[in-house]
């Protein structure tokens, strides 16, 4: 849970831990009944995420003119040729079906790839944090298509990519239930879940590590998507939230970005503070 949270729907079962945390941060929390009725008087707005992301154009996309500043804009593309009949039969054939605000957004955007880096030739002038003798910074939102999500990026899922095969039937049903929605860096997976049939709103982090199993992340592809614009996809900031005892993510990106891009004006509310 973050402060971040609109709202926290209370559940029958619901402890007396979830509710003070949700005093201390400030959350309301509502009944189902509640959460219901605002849904049906249309309360909850939805998101106009091609007004966000834009079309990949130099003009809307969400870097604007990038290369300058010693930056690089190495890819701009935002698919918003979506095929609801297409998706539809696709979700059919698996026999899916897709949580409201998951479905919202793939309503919208096909897919998502926008990748940015510093220049290593012609290195931008920064302010360096202690420690830092060479400033190289980068950022990525890779958000894939339903179809890639659902059947990986060559038609036969996400086995040699996210898992590997060790012959535990425990171990392949568990992994096989997660699909990559995101891909920040090599080796970070932004995850949703398969549960009986549908695709949930429920955002997993997986960073690599055979040994580890994805973090709940304890948001929905909704806030997940609007974390990832406030920080322009800033290469692990899933580790800001993920761990927030090792500053070493969060102090490089609240340090750097707005240095970077003077243009743009950064929005970190939902991120843990750096200390002075």
């Amino acid at each position: 849970m973050t402060k971040n949270l609109n709202y926290l729907v209370a559940g029958e079962k619901m402890g007396p831990s979830k509710r003070e945390k949700a005093a201390e941060l400030g959350v309301p929390v509502i009944s189902l009944a509640d959460f219901l009725a605002m849904v049906g008087s249309g309360t909850i707005e939805k998101i106009d995420y091609r007004k966000i992301f834009g079309d990949g154009s130099r003009k809307s996309c969400i870097l604007g003119e990038v290369d300058t500043f010693g930056t690089v804009c190495r890819k701009k593309v935002v698919d918003i040729n979506v095929d609801p009949a297409a998706d539809a039969a696709l979700l059919k054939e698996h026999k899916l079906e897709l949580a409201e605000s998951v479905a919202e957004f793939y309503s919208q955007i096909k897919a998502i790839d926008l990748r940015w880096e510093t220049d290593e030739d012609h290195p931008p002038v920064l302010k360096p944090l202690d420690g830092d003798s060479r400033v190289y910074i980068s950022g990525q939102i890779n958000v894939r298509s339903l179809q890639e999500m659902i059947e990986g990026p060559d038609g036969n899922g996400w086995e040699d990519i996210l898992w590997f095969d060790d012959g535990e039937p425990r171990y392949a049903t568990y992994w096989k239930q997660f699909l990559v929605f995101d891909q920040s860096i090599a080796e970070c997976f932004t995850l949703l879940r398969k549960n009986k049939g549908k695709i949930e709103d429920r955002i997993y982090f997986f960073y690599g590590d055979p040994d580890e199993k994805p973090k709940d992340m304890n948001m929905g592809v909704q806030e997940y998507l609007d974390l990832a614009y406030r920080v322009k996809g800033s290469a692990g900031w899933q580790y800001i939230l993920m761990d927030r005892d090792e500053p070493h993510w969060n102090e490089k990106t609240q340090h750097y970005l707005p240095q970077l891009f003077p243009n743009i004006k950064f929005d970190f509310k939902g991120f843990p503070k750096v200390k002075k």
